[in-house]
């Protein structure tokens, strides 16, 4: 991505009546979350992760995002990584404090974090804790709200 953006169509803001987090890890379709924190997985329960064998099955690049999160973490594996790296492959899913899912929204993060890597703005994002990932693959965002042109 070039470093002139255009404005995405999508715009994340902070809010000043964010969600509380424990209303939002119900979110997407792939059932209820527990937030990532500093949880790790073994290399076999990561795999063993019903959202990881579904999107390995869609795309083949999975594979080897999870051979290099082996790679380099071993067998003590941070959750948060495992849904940052999986979500390169189709896009995040973001739950947000005014929409229950936003996809699409990669835009979006790159300008909230100021980064132009989508993978370097979601670490950032997850770092700073403007969102948070939850172990069934979707990220929440509870005091980011949603804005559409």
């Amino acid at each position: 991505m070039s470093s002139r953006r255009t404005r995405p169509s999508l715009v994340l803001r902070r809010t000043d009546s964010p969600v509380p987090l424990q209303s939002m890890v119900a979110l997407g379709e792939m059932g209820a979350g527990v937030p990532a924190g500093d949880r790790v997985w073994t290399a076999r329960e990561m795999r063993a992760q019903e959202w990881v064998e579904e999107l390995a099955v869609e795309d083949e690049t999975v594979d080897v995002i999870l051979d290099t999160l082996e790679d380099h973490f071993g067998d003590t594996i941070p959750v948060a990584e495992v849904v940052i790296g999986c979500s390169l492959v189709d896009g995040p899913v973001l739950g947000v404090a005014n929409e229950d899912v936003v996809l699409g929204a990669e835009d979006a993060l790159l300008e909230l974090a100021e980064e132009d890597d989508l993978e370097v703005a979601l670490r950032k994002l997850v770092f700073q804790g403007d969102i948070v990932a939850l172990d069934n693959g979707v990220f929440v965002a509870p005091g980011l709200v949603a804005e559409r042109d």
